[in-house]
């Protein structure tokens, strides 16, 4: 599967592992119902210089 043509929608707020198996599967966006967590946007802004 091509994970880096769709995005990931979960119905609770975002943990950083949540936040970090997207980036591992390549996935450009993840949608959640809540907002992330503190850390989970730490790991996220971290991953996007390294992409």
């Amino acid at each position: 599967m091509d994970f880096g043509r769709g995005f990931c929608v979960i119905v609770s707020r975002c943990p950083y592992e949540m936040a970090h198996k997207a980036i591992m599967a390549g996935m450009p966006e993840l949608v959640a119902v809540t907002a992330p967590t503190a850390r989970a946007l730490w790991v996220a802004g971290g991953m996007r210089d390294c992409t």
